[in-house]
């Protein structure tokens, strides 16, 4: 080294040269074998840390060459001058002033003089970022080479049965080691580890390992950073394996989900064995590959399970799925089990969702597809489809579908066209029972009304003889009045807020009577026929509702003959009905099976069609020329009052049948014998007393009291129930009987009633009404001091209630 610096003081040019291999990282040096020292460049002191003016020995070198590579290095000092070895090249790793190795080529050439004898001389230069490369790209092209065996294995067959033991297999042969497992661990059994796979399966039980060891083994295995190498007295889960006979074991979690851990384990069974850094990576790098194939294979097993799952839920559904395009176009449907043509909308796969849709249907359907197409968000609509000649209505749900990248709608229809005739019958009874309402109503203002012009009608026709000019004109009033109460009775009857008054009718007797009576402005066109049972049972009904039904078909049947004459067929049976049967009757409900007494109008008139037999019981609905148009729903609000029910069947051409039936009472009478509970006999009306007159109705009030004064009796009006409350107030013993109307503003009647039975229970009350008495019939049927008239009323009807309430046994209080 000292000649090298003189040298550089002496010559320039070798000067140039020492710096330029300094620093292109190439120093110089010089082996005195003799000596055995050694002078190096500034570059090969520089990385030794060695002083620049001092030699170094060779024993010097030799302790800094990494133990691993002495041997190479120790056969420059075996060489001799007959070896004639020129040009060696030697790579080995030294230790630098700063305590870490470096990679050194060293270029040695062999030489020999008289004076220092046998020699060497090279140059030396540092090759650690070589070395790391080569290793690196060594280490790299054994892991391709081996996951390339890895998944060349994967290849050969299904993922767990077959290609996983084929990747054990290369991996034991990889590591030259005696076994490779792969193991499950269930979170849920801690102490249990299944063995799935292996790559020698004579090795080892392929069964379940049930052991105390594993969820500490398990769990060290998974606190590893690596892999976790573990050999006979290393670790605390040594035993587990140790049992085995397993001598040492790198292991690692490559899976983990939520009730599960797979562990990849490599095992040697022959010696303790010292895993290298270079192993364990390798291990890790494979078993990511492996844990991502278990992942994907666990999300492929559950997506086919969703799959699988979703068309399980799919055909569960009562209603058809369809999974449309954008274009509505349908590319897969699934049906309900038993399900109908009109179901599948008569469409097969590849045909438009919108094929059996009217216009308007269509264009709502395209619409909610497109809108569901560009927002991504769920939307209903409403369509009809017509299928081998009748109409469905369905209700579908539209929401996005996404299938890899292809977008396309779900479409859940629900046929809704049982649900839309209910709700069109029920919007249509609604409108009835409003109708009934508003029909009630104006029956019973109107009764009110009637009561005042008919009751005055009648006093003045008192005063007059017969032979006085306005005893006539009188006379057309009350006969108007008592027409419109008819009138107000059948809108009663219509709107169910009338009480029929039952007694025994003998319904053949009823029939034969008005069929005479309607037949008389209809003989002209129509014959009448009869088909009377003479068996029939009698029937407990109002006769007069009776009759009013029985007028009502006759005459409609009769006036639907043509021109050219026809029969109309009047029959009385008993018949049994089933459930099936009722359930063909209009409001029928509340029927149940049994025997009924039927009554059936056949005609052979011009018949109905569809639409107009829908509206038959319509109020005010008629196909006359002039008419009110109210009989038919009369007549179906009195069958209903009675319990029936109504069957009727027409056909444009062919005529109408109309049948109606009534329950038997449960103790029939005997054929052909009838009751009459009416009594004719009417007792002198007790008079000198003084009553009490609530009713809101000033012209009512008025008669009301005309009347009492006609029969001798003193009258104290109420305008209201309030008034009428103030004056029971005072005393009950300043009346002998009160008249109490039923309906008025505030204090009703029967709130006063109940006023009065808290005081007296034999106190008369007669109780008054523009309805019938459903609303007082139940509370007074066993009062024998309380009776209801019916407005309008007669003198007569007026007196006969009154004596009804006063002839008992109650002595008037105000006379005492």
């Amino acid at each position: 080294m000292s000649a090298d610096n003189d040298a550089h003081s002496k010559d320039p040019i070798a000067d140039h040269q020492a710096n330029a291999l300094h620093d292109a990282g190439i120093g110089t040096w010089y082996l005195n074998l003799r000596t055995g020292r050694i002078d190096g460049s500034r570059f090969v002191r520089e990385l030794l840390g060695e002083p620049i003016t001092s030699a170094f020995s060779w024993r010097q070198f030799l302790g800094r060459v990494h133990r691993d590579d002495r041997v190479v290095t120790r056969q420059l000092r075996g060489l001799q001058p007959t070896d004639q070895v020129d040009g060696i090249e030697i790579d080995f790793r030294i230790q630098t002033a700063f305590r870490y190795f470096v990679w050194v080529r060293v270029f040695a050439h062999i030489g020999f003089n008289d004076s220092e004898g046998l020699y060497f001389s090279g140059t030396a230069q540092e090759i650690s970022a070589r070395k790391i490369r080569e290793r690196s790209q060594s280490r790299y092209a054994n892991y391709l080479n081996t996951m390339a065996r890895v998944h060349g294995a994967l290849a050969s067959g299904s993922l767990i049965e077959d290609g996983l033991n084929q990747v054990l297999v290369v991996i034991r042969q990889e590591f030259k080691a005696d076994q490779c497992i792969l193991s499950c661990h269930d979170k849920l059994n801690p102490e249990h580890l299944d063995i799935e796979c292996h790559s020698d399966s004579d090795a080892i039980d392929l069964g379940s390992l049930s052991d105390p060891a594993v969820p500490r083994y398990v769990t060290a295995v998974a606190k590893a950073r690596t892999a976790h190498a573990a050999c006979p007295g290393g670790t605390d889960v040594a035993p587990f394996w140790q049992r085995r006979n397993v001598q040492s074991e790198l292991a690692l979690v490559v899976d983990t989900d939520r009730n599960k851990r797979w562990v990849l384990a490599v095992q040697d069974n022959q010696k303790p064995r010292q895993w290298t850094t270079n192993e364990k990576n390798v291990l890790r790098d494979i078993g990511q590959g492996i844990g991502w194939l278990l992942a994907r294979q666990r999300a492929e097993r559950e997506r086919v399970n969703s799959q699988q799952r979703l068309e399980s839920i799919i055909r569960a559904l009562p209603d058809p799925v369809f999974l449309l395009d954008r274009a509505g176009i349908c590319r897969q449907r699934y049906l309900p089990s038993g399900h109908h043509f009109a179901l599948a909308h008569g469409i097969a796969t590849g045909e438009p969702i919108m094929a059996r849709m009217d216009r308007e249907s269509a264009q709502r359907a395209k619409w909610v597809l497109d809108t569901v197409a560009l927002t991504d968000l769920p939307m209903s609509c409403e369509y009809k489809i017509r299928i081998e000649d009748t109409e469905h209505w369905f209700h579908a749900n539209a929401a996005p579908h996404f299938d890899g990248q292809v977008s396309s709608v779900l479409w859940v229809a629900r046929d809704i066209t049982d649900q839309r005739r209910h709700d069109e019958q029920l919007r249509h009874s609604q409108k009835l029972e409003s109708l009934g309402i508003l029909a009630g109503g104006i029956a019973h203002d109107f009764n009110n009304l009637l009561a005042g012009i008919s009751g005055n009608v009648e006093l003045c026709m008192m005063d007059l003889s017969p032979d006085m000019e306005m005893h006539a004109p009188l006379s057309d009033v009350a006969m108007c009045a008592q027409r419109a109460h008819r009138l107000c009775e059948r809108l009663l009857a219509y709107s169910g807020r009338t009480q029929p008054h039952f007694a025994d009718i003998n319904l053949n007797s009823l029939v034969t009577e008005m069929a005479n009576l309607a037949a008389l402005p209809t003989t002209k066109r129509s014959t009448l026929k009869f088909d009377l049972d003479p068996n029939l049972p009698q029937l407990h009904a109002d006769g007069a509702q009776l009759e009013q039904v029985a007028m009502n078909l006759i005459m409609n049947a009769a006036e639907s003959i043509p021109e050219g004459g026809g029969t109309v067929k009047v029959s009385t049976a008993v018949q049994h009905l089933t459930t099936a049967e009722l359930k063909e009757m209009v409001s029928s409900e509340h029927l149940s099976p049994g025997h009924f007494v039927c009554l059936q109008v056949t005609d052979e008139g011009s018949g109905m069609d569809e639409a107009t037999l829908s509206r038959i019981f319509d109020p005010f609905f008629t196909t006359k020329f002039t008419g009110r148009g109210l009989g038919l729903a009369a007549v179906l609000g009195i069958i209903q009052g009675h319990g029936g029910g109504l069957k009727v069947t027409s056909e444009p051409g062919k005529g109408s049948q109309f049948q109606v039936f009534f329950p038997l009472p449960d103790h029939p009478s005997e054929p052909g014998k009838q009751t009459d509970h009416v009594s004719t006999h009417h007792e002198a009306v007790p008079s000198g007393g003084h009553g009490l007159i609530v009713e809101d109705e000033t012209p009512v009030r008025a008669l009301c009291i005309r009347m009492l004064q006609r029969l001798g009796f003193r009258a104290t009006g109420a305008s209201d129930g309030i008034e009428g409350n103030a004056c029971l107030a005072q005393g009950l013993d300043r009346f002998d009987f009160a008249l109490i109307d039923l309906t008025m503003p505030g204090i009703d009647g029967l709130q006063l009633y109940r006023t009065i039975r808290d005081q007296c229970a034999e106190f008369p009350v007669l109780l008054m009404s523009g309805y019938s008495e459903n609303p007082a019939s139940k509370v007074i049927q066993n009062d024998q001091y309380a009776a209801f008239l019916s407005k309008p009323f007669t003198s007569d009807q007026f007196s006969t209630k009154l004596s009804q309430v006063l002839s008992t046994e109650a002595p008037m209080l105000s006379s005492r």
